[in-house]
């Protein structure tokens, strides 16, 4: 080979050797390459709080969604992710998960005529809870006659904001019946039901 090929070569090589630890130190600094930090604890703070902590850290925050828990406060931080532990780079975007501010509303399911048992794990299934058993003379033991609220009869499927304390009315099992009454027809009737 001749030295002015070779002298080319070598130089072409060189060169393209600084180019590419050039290239490669510039790729460390960019994406901040063995530099991390890592996500706090950030379930239960406001949002606020949260959203302070990550911009002094240098993270990006990102409002992904919105749930409701009633035991959680409103506007409080229900998840992250990265959840806390994990080590990330600057820049890096965090999505929260916040408790929203007002429950969203859900439909009374049918409170008459089925047992207290029934009635309480339809009403908890739809997020309500159950307040005050009233009892009230009735033939049908632990079965309910109503559901309240505010002391007002509701219907099914009327909406109410998830989280409401509904009180239940049920029977004892104690009827003032007749042998020849017609009430006894209709607690019969109720039985083959």
């Amino acid at each position: 080979m001749k030295p002015a090929v070779r002298k080319f070569w070598l130089l072409f090589l060189s060169i393209n050797i600084v180019l590419l630890l050039g290239l490669i130190q510039g790729l460390k600094l960019y994406t901040s390459h063995g530099q991390s930090i890592e996500i706090p604890v950030l379930v239960g703070l406001s949002f606020d709080e949260a959203q302070k902590i990550l911009d002094e850290m240098g993270l990006e925050v990102v409002v992904a969604d919105s749930l409701f828990d009633s035991k959680i406060p409103a506007g409080a931080v229900i998840e992250s992710d990265p959840t806390a532990g994990i080590q990330v780079k600057l820049g890096r975007r965090v999505y929260l998960t916040l408790n929203a501010f007002t429950p969203p509303l859900a439909m009374i399911p049918n409170l008459t005529d089925i047992s207290y048992h029934k009635a309480s794990i339809d009403l908890k299934s739809k997020g309500f809870v159950i307040g005050r058993i009233i009892k009230k003379q009735d033939i049908a033991k632990d079965f309910v006659i109503a559901g309240e609220f505010n002391g007002r009869t509701l219907k099914e499927g009327e909406k109410l904001p998830m989280g409401t304390v509904i009180d239940l009315i049920v029977g004892t099992g104690e009827g003032p019946f007749k042998e020849d009454s017609t009430e006894w027809d209709v607690y019969e009737d109720r039985l083959r039901d």
